[in-house]
């Protein structure tokens, strides 16, 4: 009875001290004026605020200063019993203790104007509750605890304007209704929802609705549409999603087609490029055109190099000769104006593969003696979300650890540069940011692949330490049903994932299989589990085969379980010491099986204290554990520890060794450890090429071998013709190719009656394919070979063989052999016969020539580089003959 006296006391006691504060606006625009206010005095935390415009009298609203830098209410109400309502904040700071409620009256208008200070609300923000508001910032910051509620109620209608500042706010409530109005423009400022859940999805919706607008316009405030200069972000941070906006210099040439980083079709008429001029570009002669296969050759081109292509005044341009297929090209429009050059941005295509179904190949699993390289992967990472804190700095830099497909392919590029084998990709509990980030994985690896890729292979690397906390996420009981179904659903999530994205006819060669069976990990299960001796290998094979057996039959051969050094499961096939020592190599035996972890370095001190230091020194301890694993032939498995854990250090990815170790202030390191440095000698690549040597000896692959993957040469030829032909080559083996080391594509003469179609060798060009970034063709990379072919003049059927060679060395891997049947030279349709219609065809195209001017060997029947009435004459004899 006592506290509930008490209780009563203290409510009576606060309903005495709180007020309704009206803003009349007697003095001046100060809020902190008392005699502004009715009851007098200026608002505290316990006092509801009104500003609203008054019926008679001239009407001062308040404007917060910087002389403001405490004023504060429980609620804010604009506009609910006036005829509007009007807030300006140029400064200062205004904490709301509850509700803000920017236009509450149905039939009222107010605003709220924003350009410097702050404005805090602790809950929701309401843009209206009713009525009309506008609400414009060119600065300052807004934060709302709850949601930014816009149009609350049935007849409502909000506008933000935000020209510059930041909104942020704990969620977006953005509800429909016939009635309702809601609009946000944004231009230099920020749109930040603080929360774990990815807004991605309903920002872009209300952009693809054109109720957000970038730099936007209109004639009422009802049909605003972005500026086409202008430009979205969304950014999602694992704990925001962030919506900013972008405008182009309006001078520079814009609007480019193809879009950039779209792809376009090489295989019908000419590609055309077109684009939008500036708004100053001179009518005549305004546009000079680059084009290029380097980025940094075309931005960095004048009109002196190779890449200029053109000074024109149509906004269109046909490159001449054409382009090649399955090649990324990039071009630059840049306009001249009465003022200047203004220089444009890079824009970028991809022409079409040479095959439109692209270059899928199958690929074999591994055997119980195979030796087998691989590493662990991790997908929590975003430009500035999930591990941050690695004193090893990326080569790219960590804001471009952006976990997007284009991303991967960098990465998987560097893993295939160290021939690794097999990716244990890790998987934790359900998480939509790191789920995408795995699927955005595997989409990579598929892409790939459909370029001729040979990629690693995958295996789940399944963390029931984070999967499981025994809290919030209860540790599964082995011993029951639903805990065995619980434990198996982790992976029947990874390979839905993986299946999501690779749906091709070898999408089942690339799931690492040992023995015939379907591998998984699982690391230090008896930490997070209940009953764990309960769980059997058929429980697991079983689920997976339920799940998965009808459409993959590789997950009817049972499974091959990996665990850590003394934590098994019953049925663990191998074990290996993954991520339980630091050392740079530890050997375990299990089951008859020697595997091996090695490890470059660790370094957790960024983000643990005292953590711990095993040193890089330069790349030296490395080397030994791969001499070591060369030196023991038992082992049969290499783990890597990782290839990118970065807080603690301990990956192999391609580094800044310039800025690295990037080590944070007022931490303890261990002493001595600030000198550790990456690289003896300053290659960001060091660990790659460590691998790639150390794993070359170690695995089964042969160190030359190649695969033809796919070829256009012509069965039938006529006498003479001359014509480009592509064979793509797959590197199969470990050591990798480039033109300074001799690699090269063939035509082989086996025989003394086979001739030479066009030249004997073809070079790899080692300002291509990317051997700037990753110095060679590395194992399972594709190579396309442009060949001009050169028919003899002679008809006949002739045999031809292409082969990889090595200059001096050997010719390796897979012979291309193709019967070429040579035809007359005036058989334009290639159907054996000279008739009328050939003649037809050579006579459409002297008329009409949709071709470059320069591309007329094909019907240039006498070779004097025209297209006249003598090809006729020549024609018309083989005709008659």
């Amino acid at each position: 009875m006592r506290l509930l006296i008490f209780l009563l006391k203290v409510v009576f006691c606060f309903a005495a001290l709180s007020e309704n504060k009206v803003w009349w606006g007697y003095e001046d625009d100060n809020w902190d004026a008392a005699g502004n206010w009715a009851a007098e005095g200026s608002p505290t935390l316990a006092d509801q605020v009104f500003i609203d415009h008054r019926p008679a009298g001239t009407y001062t609203y308040p404007v917060l200063t910087d002389l403001n830098a405490d004023a504060k209410c429980a609620v804010l109400k604009l506009s609910q019993y006036g005829s509007g309502g009007r807030l300006d904040i140029t400064g200062g700071k205004l904490s709301v203790g509850n509700l803000a409620y920017i236009g509450i009256g149905a039939s009222f208008a107010c605003e709220l104007n924003i350009s410097c200070g702050e404005l805090i609300v602790a809950n929701n923000m309401f843009v209206p509750y009713g009525g009309e508001t506008t609400v414009t910032m060119t600065g300052g910051n807004v934060s709302i605890g709850g949601s930014l509620s816009m149009m609350n109620q049935t007849i409502a209608d909000g506008f933000i304007n935000l020209l510059g500042g930041t909104i942020e706010a704990a969620a977006l409530s953005w509800p429909a209704g016939i009635a309702r109005f809601g609009h946000i423009n944004i231009e230099e400022g920020a749109l930040k929802i603080n929360s774990a859940a990815d807004y991605t999805a309903q920002l872009q919706a209300l952009i693809d609705s054109g109720d957000i607008t970038a730099y936007g316009s209109g004639t009422t405030r009802y049909d605003w549409i972005s500026h086409p200069r202008a430009a979205f972000e969304i950014e999602y941070k694992g704990t925001s999603t962030i919506l900013t906006a972008a405008i182009e210099d309006v001078n520079k040439a814009w609007n480019p087609s193809p879009a950039d980083g779209g792809s376009v079709d090489t295989t019908g008429e000419n590609v055309i490029l077109t684009w939008s001029p500036g708004e100053n570009t001179l009518l005549a002669d305004g546009h000079d055109i680059y084009l290029g296969a380097s980025f940094d050759d075309v931005n960095q081109a004048g009109r002196a190099e190779p890449e200029f292509k053109s000074n024109q005044t149509d906004t269109g341009y046909i490159p001449c000769p054409q382009l090649k297929a399955n090649t990324t090209y990039y071009w630059r429009v840049d306009q001249i104006t009465s003022s200047g050059i203004v220089k444009g941005n890079v824009w970028s295509f991809t022409t079409n593969s040479l095959i439109e179904d692209g270059l899928y190949t199958s690929a074999f699993g591994y055997d119980l003696n195979s030796n087998i390289v691989s590493t662990s992967v991790f997908s929590w990472y975003s430009s500035s979300g999930g591990q941050v804190s690695g004193p090893w700095l990326p080569l790219e830099g960590r804001e471009n650890w952006t976990g997007d497909v284009l991303w991967w392919k960098s990465q998987i590029k560097q893993m295939m540069a160290a021939n690794i084998d097999v990716l244990y990709v890790h998987l934790i509990m359900e998480h939509s940011w790191h789920d995408q980030n795995r699927i955005n994985l595997f989409q990579a690896l598929n892409e790939l692949r459909k370029e001729g890729y040979d990629v690693p292979k995958v295996a789940p690397f399944l963390d029931p330490l984070i999967t499981w906390d025994g809290a919030a996420r209860p540790y599964p009981n082995l011993a029951t049903t639903a805990g065995k179904d619980e434990f198996a659903a982790q992976y029947i999530r990874f390979f839905n994932q993986y299946y999501s994205v690779n749906e091709d006819a070898y999408a089942d060669d690339y799931i690492a299989r040992i023995d015939g069976r379907v591998v998984l990990d699982t690391w230090h299960v008896h930490l997070s589990t209940v009953n764990t001796a309960s769980l059997t290998r058929q429980d697991l094979a079983q689920r997976l085969s339920a799940e998965f057996a009808a459409e993959h039959a590789i997950f009817s051969s049972g499974i091959y379980m990996v665990g850590t050094d003394g934590c098994a499961l019953s049925f663990e096939d191998e074990q290996v010491v993954q991520f339980q020592q630091h050392a740079y190599f530890d050997t375990t035996d299990y089951n008859g099986i020697r595997t091996v972890q090695v490890k470059g370095g660790y370094w957790d001190q960024n983000i643990r204290e005292p953590g711990y230091w095993l040193a890089r020194s330069g790349g030296t301890h490395y080397k030994n554990a791969w001499n070591l694993v060369n030196a023991d032939s038992a082992i049969s498995r290499v783990y890597i520890e990782s290839w990118n854990e970065y807080d603690e250090g301990s990956g192999i990815y391609a580094a800044d060794c310039v800025n690295s170790p990037d080590l944070f202030d007022g931490r303890y390191y261990t002493p001595g450890s600030e000198n550790d440095i990456w690289s003896e000698s300053n290659d960001p690549y060091e660990y790659i090429k460590t691998t790639a040597a150390g794993a070359g000896i170690f695995n089964d692959t042969d160190n030359y071998n190649a695969r033809i993957l796919w070829h256009n040469i012509p069965d039938k030829i006529r006498a003479g013709e001359m014509l480009t032909a592509n064979i793509i080559v797959q590197n199969s083996g470990d050591f990798s190719w480039t033109a300074a080391n001799n690699y090269k594509l063939g035509q082989k003469i086996t025989e003394p009656s086979e001739v030479l179609f066009g030249s004997n060798r073809y070079l790899i060009d080692d300002n291509s394919d990317e051997i700037g970034v990753y110095a060679e063709i590395f194992r399972g990379r594709p190579v396309i070979f442009e060949l001009q072919i050169a028919a003899p003049q002679q008809s006949g059927v002739y045999t031809a063989h292409w082969q990889m060679l090595r200059e001096g060395v050997l010719w390796f891997g897979e012979q291309l052999s193709i019967d070429i049947e040579v035809l007359a030279k005036s058989d334009l349709n290639y159907d054996g016969v000279v008739n009328g219609g050939d003649f037809k065809i050579i006579a459409d195209s002297w008329l009409s020539r949709q071709c470059c001017p320069d591309d007329i060997s094909n019907f240039d029947i006498n070779e004097d580089d025209k297209i006249n009435l003598l090809d006729f004459s020549v024609l018309a004899q083989d005709w008659l003959n």
